[in-house]
């Protein structure tokens, strides 16, 4: 997704939390609480914050890693200037707020709320990750899930201890919430924190301004895997990856089945060096549509 607008998805597949949720498909993204944006200028040149909710994958606030300086940004959003009210008591003049992805507190630990800022300068460095998730440019070791929020170094009330907050767009350590998404490849049943991964906007199945061999089919992460064009590209149709192994060990046979689960026919199919979605992947060998996939590597 470099230089491309991304939403943040991730799957949810136990159905009790997915009611809980409202997101009768298990698959998710998040928003914008525009009720929630609180203006607080500061010393420091903030301006105002704002936290996020889950909402739709097709109604996900649009993102863009910005090259120049890391920030993750969002598109979207009209501009806005600083008034006398808003306006950080260090600086003389109005300026046009820079809004982006912050970590909260500036802690890099698992736990942490990861808010939108509005400020003066930068809102804080990512890296966008070959599988797709997202990991501060200091921490590599943690990634964006849906999860507790649970520390705040900067909240006095929050000291040594605060009460778990569910349901936030936080930090994880990556070992254990990859290890995690990975072991309920077997067993479904097991409770994880669902992680982000970043989705190019082309590649989802809303309107696009240009064609797209994604449009119209409906992959699902955690289940029938995702839509991967901007890994791959679409020189023979629209790529999909990480389908989950537990669906090639017990109902999925073979691709064009797989194709037909999501509203499309199978024009060809290939082996991977490894089943999810990013550029650093690469063809192994080329197969039938109508191979049996188990036991193939």
């Amino acid at each position: 997704v470099a230089g491309q607008p991304f939403v943040l998805v991730a799957f949810e597949p136990d159905p009790a939390t997915q009611a809980m949720l409202g997101l009768p498909g298990g698959e998710f993204s998040v928003g914008l609480n525009d009720a929630g944006k609180s203006y607080h200028p500061d010393e420091g040149g903030n301006v105002h914050s704002n936290t996020f909710f889950t909402v739709q994958t097709t109604e996900g606030t649009k993102m863009l890693h910005r090259s120049t300086d890391n920030n993750i940004v969002f598109p979207d959003m009209p501009d806005e200037w600083t008034t006398d009210a808003t306006r950080p008591p260090s600086i003389d003049e109005d300026f046009l707020i820079n809004v982006g992805l912050h970590v909260h507190c500036q802690e890099y630990a698992s736990g942490v709320k990861a808010i939108a800022i509005g400020n003066a300068g930068s809102a804080g460095s990512w890296v966008v990750n070959g599988d797709g998730t997202i990991s501060p440019h200091d921490a590599p070791h943690l990634v964006l899930v849906w999860g507790d929020f649970t520390t705040a170094s900067c909240w006095e009330s929050a000291t040594g201890y605060m009460d778990p907050q569910p349901n936030n767009l936080v930090l994880m350590d990556s070992a254990m919430a990859l290890g995690c998404e990975a072991a309920r490849e077997a067993d479904p049943a097991q409770m994880c924190a669902p992680v982000f991964r970043a989705r190019g906007v082309d590649c989802d199945d809303a309107g696009h301004d240009h064609g797209s061999a994604c449009d119209g089919l409906h992959p699902m992460a955690g289940w029938t895997g995702e839509a991967c064009s901007w890994a791959h590209g679409e020189t023979h149709g629209c790529p999909v990856a990480n389908v989950p192994r537990h669906r090639w060990e017990s109902d999925l046979w073979s691709c064009d089945q797989l194709c037909g689960e999501i509203g499309g026919r199978c024009n060809r199919a290939a082996y991977m060096s490894n089943n999810h979605c990013g550029s650093d992947v690469t063809e192994q060998w080329e197969f039938s549509c109508w191979d049996h996939v188990n036991g193939m590597g």
